[in-house]
């Protein structure tokens, strides 16, 4: 009788023993879990950051673009502007050639 009740004492002890290092393999799986998400998050705000960055950058060359395509624009026009003027002068000249040859 005493035999087997210690037998029987062992084996509890030996399944506590076994269902503790399962909680605390558990618990240490879930903290590791917890802090893989804490990574995660911190990944993903990054992420999120560089985003924000590249769009204001975005936004950036987009404006400056803009710029330089308004300034081009505008030097054309200037340009045209001077060119229309040269054959007015060039016209002025040529008659004025003309009028000097006869």
């Amino acid at each position: 009788e005493a035999e087997e009740q210690e037998q029987e004492q062992e084996q509890e002890q030996e399944q506590e023993q076994e269902q503790e290092q399962e909680q605390a393999e558990q618990e240490q799986k879930e903290e590791q879990e917890q802090e893989d998400e804490k990574e995660q998050e911190k990944e993903q705000e990054k992420e999120q950051e560089k985003d924000k960055e590249n769009k204001k950058q975005k936004k950036n060359m987009m404006m400056m673009k803009q710029e330089q395509e308004q300034e081009q624009e505008q030097e054309q026009e200037q340009e045209q502007g001077q060119e229309h003027k040269k054959e007015k002068e060039h016209k002025k000249e040529q008659g004025q050639g003309q009028g000097q040859e006869k």
